[in-house]
């Protein structure tokens, strides 16, 4: 039987997985900082660089979804449809579950405007 490919696990891998678990997945592809971030080392996109994240299959497709929503759904479960997650800290790669909550689109907006994150800071009028 082949081992979890993280070094801090003892558990075999799953069928074909590289990990015995999603939970082991995130441990591995992450890396501690100071603060309590765990940073996702794993693939970012270059539109959106300051987010990792995971291809898996799900129901037997593909399905690519952001990294801290990967690490949401293998530590707290599912994710309901009308609700985003969101970050306490501030650091879009943080895949700390600790740091993560659920909170609704709107206000996740609201909030990312606050802290000025994010591409739309202004608006047409602004560019006249």
């Amino acid at each position: 039987m082949t081992k979890c490919k993280n070094p801090t696990c003892a558990l075999p891998r799953v069928g074909r997985r590289s990990y015995c678990s999603e939970r082991c997945h995130v441990i591995a592809m992450s890396q501690r900082v100071d603060g309590g971030c765990w940073l996702w080392r794993g693939h970012k996109k270059l539109e959106r660089p300051h987010y990792g994240f995971v291809t898996y299959k799900r129901n037997g497709k593909r399905v690519t979804i952001k990294a801290h929503r990967y690490s949401f759904l293998a530590f707290h479960g599912p994710i309901p449809n009308d609700l985003d997650v969101a970050h306490e800290c501030n650091v879009g790669s943080c895949v700390n579950p600790e740091h993560l909550f659920l909170d609704t689109k709107d206000d996740n907006q609201t909030e990312r405007l606050s802290r000025q994150r994010g591409a739309r800071l202004c608006s047409f009028t602004d560019l006249l």
